[in-house]
């Protein structure tokens, strides 16, 4: 995703996430976004992460939400495979039942930041486990 990119305002009921299934790899570029996207039927409230995810620059995951009462996990994102952070990229404001920022399964998160940053996620910025 370039320039001013979004995937916004989208919701799953089902089997799927509320924005974004990354499979083959992701990234997003200037002042991407990936926001206001929500589940109740699956893990990862803006991105189900398989491939690798790449945020450059303003990019940012915000206000993504996951209620589902079985999966609950990841509202920002859920993570199987690597997430890479870069420039001022954020992920704020997104909710789930664990992992509001980020949800590790097995995952890893590789932060190069210059000002970027994981912030104000509920209830938790970051959690999961390793494998």
């Amino acid at each position: 995703m370039n320039g001013d990119s979004s995937s916004s305002d989208n919701r799953s009921d089902g089997f799927g996430p509320g924005g974004v299934f990354n499979i083959g790899g992701l990234t997003l570029n200037g002042n991407s976004s990936i926001s206001r996207n929500a589940t109740s039927g699956f893990n990862g409230g803006g991105i189900y992460n398989v491939g690798p995810l790449t945020l450059n620059g303003n990019s940012s995951i915000s206000g993504n939400t996951n209620s589902s009462p079985i999966y609950g996990q990841g509202g920002g994102i859920y993570n199987l495979r690597t997430v890479t952070m870069n420039g001022k990229s954020t992920i704020t404001g997104n909710t789930a039942s664990s992992g509001g920022g980020i949800f590790n399964n097995c995952g890893t998160l590789v932060r190069v930041t210059a000002g970027g940053n994981v912030y104000d996620n509920h209830p938790d910025n970051i959690s999961g486990y390793s494998c």
